[in-house]
């Protein structure tokens, strides 16, 4: 009845006799519905007259009506504001925490379609902030609690790189595995579906299960050869039938005219052309490196003067092994092939020179002891 009285008085626009009626209902009748509701109805009303002031004081206030309540519909409703205020002031986890109790205890309220759409908002930017924090575990453990919302609501590239990520660093391959191919099966048809193929097919390949990788990464390139992942999943199908042994696929998928091309791609290519002996082609690989990024790194230039060296091609190998002869990793390597292109030059004294010094460097690997058999048969 004081309850009643209160918020008649309220709704009729009489604020002082409505406050005096909702406050002798929380002091008279404590526990009951009736003052519970006041109760409600009076940190509502702080709320509205503060504004945002009004709103950090009156979050614990909602969170207890929301545990304590003996009433269903106060501590509904209670839990409801309690979300939404944590929302406001932007503290999300806190937020998501409240939603899901409230999904939990109050599955057939009204308000479920609100707290869903509140928590789909929210979930994105709270597991992007967990990522960024390294807090992977709770990232992980949100993605697997709430995946079949995150089905209702889309997700984005930059949520998958999130996913992939918390996956990654906790080493949970097979649990990323199993998330990612159950958002995989239940996206088809939709654009959704195309952003899973690379973190999917990335699960299997950290796995070693190379079947599957490569399936869905070819899956990708024969219907999106253009794509935004294209390059990642070419990455992936070339790990794939290395892993597998499959040269021949191999091969005719990096010599196709038309494949991707990204500076990380071509360093992998570079290097299973190498082991395949295609010199040609790992000097196409590292020259489009060059002209790309305007420089290589060490060890791509000593694979580019190598790969040279094989072709023949003396005066680029010559040019480039000139610069690694300082360099503490290649100068023994460098030292030793300049020799050999001074040899054939009929220049024996600079060579010698050189061989020398590869043999002083480091006598016992296996560029030096080349150096060392060299030096000894030109000496003799």
């Amino acid at each position: 009845m004081l309850f009643a009285v209160g918020a008649s008085a309220f709704e009729a626009g009489d604020q002082g006799w409505g406050m005096i009626g909702l406050q002798r209902a929380t002091l008279e009748q404590p526990g009951s519905e009736g003052g519970d509701r006041a109760e409600l109805r009076l940190v509502d009303w702080s709320v509205i007259k503060d504004n945002a002031r009004g709103l950090a004081p009156a979050i614990p206030r909602y969170v207890r009506l929301g545990r304590e309540s003996r009433h269903r519909q106060v501590r509904e409703e209670a839990s409801f504001k309690a979300a939404l205020g944590f929302y406001l002031l932007r503290e999300y986890r806190d937020s998501v925490n409240e939603l899901m109790d409230f999904r939990r205890n109050f599955s057939s309220s009204s308000l479920r379609r609100e707290a869903d759409l509140l928590l789909q908002e929210q979930l994105p930017r709270l597991i992007d902030q967990l990522v960024a924090d390294k807090r992977d575990l709770e990232a992980v453990v949100l993605v697997e609690k709430n995946r079949n919302l995150l089905l209702d609501s889309g997700f984005d590239r930059a949520f998958l790189a999130d996913v992939a990520t918390a996956f990654g660093r906790l080493g949970l391959y097979q649990r990323a595995g199993r998330v990612l191919l159950y958002l995989f099966d239940r996206t088809a048809g939709r654009p959704e579906q195309q952003a899973l193929y690379l973190p999917l097919a990335q699960s299997y390949l950290k796995r070693a299960e190379y079947g599957p990788a490569g399936d869905y990464a070819e899956r990708y390139l024969s219907s999106s050869p253009r794509g935004e992942d294209a390059g990642g999943l070419f990455a992936v199908l070339l790990e794939a039938f290395a892993g597998q042994g499959r040269d021949r696929e191999l091969l005719t998928w990096l010599d196709k005219k038309d494949r991707p091309r990204t500076v990380q791609l071509e360093r992998r290519a570079a290097g299973l052309y190498w082991k395949l002996g295609r010199w040609a082609a790992v000097a196409d690989s590292l020259e489009w490196i060059s002209r790309t990024t305007g420089q290589l790194e060490v060890k791509e230039m000593a694979l580019l003067a190598e790969a040279y060296y094989q072709l023949d091609d003396t005066r680029a190998a010559a040019d480039i092994y000139q610069r690694l002869q300082d360099d503490p990793g290649y100068a023994v390597q460098a030292r030793y092939r300049s020799a050999q292109i001074l040899l054939q030059r009929q220049q024996r004294q600079p060579a010698l020179k050189l061989l020398a010094q590869a043999v002083e460097t480091d006598s016992e690997s296996p560029w030096g002891k080349l150096a060392r058999d060299l030096l000894i048969q030109e000496k003799r």
